[in-house]
């Protein structure tokens, strides 16, 4: 595993921050830099959701990829996921 440096450091000349990752440097003005930090928000808060639904998305998909129709997810199953369109795919791959 390579391991890469990672630090954020002001920007006098910008004005707003540079990150650097490695020997990547990216130059970010405050408002994207805000624009960022609330996007990680909204995705940490979606990848959680995910996470919490994962038991219920394992069951399905062992019920379904043994059925040639579509198999109704249980009623405690976790309604943010798109069951139908889970059914499709998986049947595309198998």
């Amino acid at each position: 595993m390579v391991r890469r440096r990672f630090q954020a450091e002001y920007d006098q000349e910008l004005p707003g921050c540079q990150i650097v990752y490695g020997e990547t440097i990216h130059k970010l003005r405050f408002q994207e830099l805000r624009y960022l930090l609330n996007m990680f928000y909204i995705v940490q808060k979606q990848f959680n959701s995910y996470i919490t639904a994962l038991p219920d998305v394992v069951t399905y998909v062992i019920s379904a990829t043994s059925s040639d129709t579509y198999v109704e997810p249980l009623a405690t199953a976790s309604k943010l996921i798109l069951y139908p369109q889970l059914f499709e795919e998986l049947k595309a791959i198998m």
